[in-house]
């Protein structure tokens, strides 16, 4: 299969790797249909800011497969998965926003490690799916869960994450939204999802 191999800093490819197997009856493997860019790491992983690390902490070496955030089709599924997850079943489509290699034709997933995986509904497209972390995952819970009616949020930067942070502070009840970009067009965006200003930085 295709996968994009960093192979030293800086350095990615495109090249042929062996296709993931069941190593578990506690294992899926997943077909990638879309997977998304997060500069947080994957950016810092191929430029080597931060040291290569399998599933996000333990410590790997060169060369790696990046990606983190994809949706995708169950392929193959071990005999003990539905202990964990039953609604699944091979057919399914899945989003998952772990370190799971996102950036390959296939990919193996530990269900007994990930918590981050969910079925996709039919209304949902695989290029959402590829984003879903970004609306609910670990990044913005953290974000969201401490705004209370009435507060006052700061948004820096309207990447797309920002751009979830500032909806999801609305949604919970902030009473104003600041948001700070360096782009204009990107806090056009803001503005229209919400914030009650933007502010240019430079």
């Amino acid at each position: 299969m295709k996968a994009a191999v960093v192979e030293r800093p800086g350095v990615i490819v495109v090249k042929d790797v062996p296709r993931p197997k069941l190593e578990s009856d506690y294992d899926i493997i997943v077909r990638v249909r879309k997977a998304s860019i997060c500069r947080h790491p994957d950016y810092e992983l191929w430029q080597g800011l931060r040291p290569p690390a399998k599933g996000g902490w333990e410590p790997a070496d060169y060369p790696f497969i990046l990606g983190h955030e994809f949706s995708g089709e169950i392929v193959e599924m071990g005999s003990k998965v539905k202990e964990i997850y039953p609604e699944l079943k091979v057919g399914d489509r899945v989003c998952e926003w772990s370190w799971c290699e996102g950036f390959a034709e296939y990919v193996r997933i530990d269900t007994r490690q990930i918590a981050t995986l969910a079925p996709l509904p039919g209304n949902v497209s695989d290029e959402e799916g590829a984003v879903l972390e970004l609306a609910g995952g670990s990044t913005i819970v953290y974000a969201w869960a401490a705004v209370k009616p009435l507060d006052k949020v700061l948004v820096l930067g309207c990447g797309p994450a920002g751009l979830c942070i500032i909806q999801h502070a609305k949604n919970f009840g902030a009473e104003v939204v600041v948001a700070t970009d360096i782009y204009e067009n990107r806090l056009r965006l803001a503005r229209k999802l919400g914030a009650d200003r933007g502010v240019q930085r430079l």
